[in-house]
């Protein structure tokens, strides 16, 4: 999705590799200096612009949700379609009215879209009150 300026990226530790990809100016800016380094790589698109050739180990995002959660299972199966083999997504989900159409895409693609992966599935519900309202995917 949008790595604005930086919020997750810049926690990524400064020994990995990173992609980060935001489609403002003014916050690819600051995405760069908040989280620049060796390594790492900038672009200037939108996520769903971005080539499904570039893949990944890791992808780590807090998709925008959208109406009814509709934008953000865009945005997960994008995702999933950037992984590496034995890939895994990391994502902040909204919770509540869109649980049952979460759950309708995520059974549906864990048979028809994407590769047998064991970490599919596995949700765990985030503690803190900042994310009450999400889900870890």
């Amino acid at each position: 999705p949008s790595a604005g300026h930086g919020a997750i990226a810049r926690y990524v530790p400064k020994g990995n590799q990173m992609t980060a990809i935001e489609p403002s100016q003014s916050l690819f800016t600051k995405l760069q200096l908040k989280a620049g380094g060796l390594g790492r790589k900038f672009v200037n698109t939108i996520f769903e612009n971005y080539d499904l050739k570039n893949k990944h180990d890791v992808v780590v995002m807090n998709p925008p949700f959208g109406t009814a959660g509709a934008t953000a299972i865009a945005h997960l199966g994008k995702a999933f379609k950037h992984l590496e083999e034995g890939g895994r997504v990391v994502a902040l989900i909204p919770r509540g009215s869109t649980d049952k159409k979460f759950d309708k895409w995520i059974e549906g693609e864990k048979t028809a879209v994407l590769p047998p992966c064991p970490a599919l599935g596995s949700i765990a519900v985030s503690p803190s009150p900042m994310f009450a309202h999400s889900t870890i995917l």
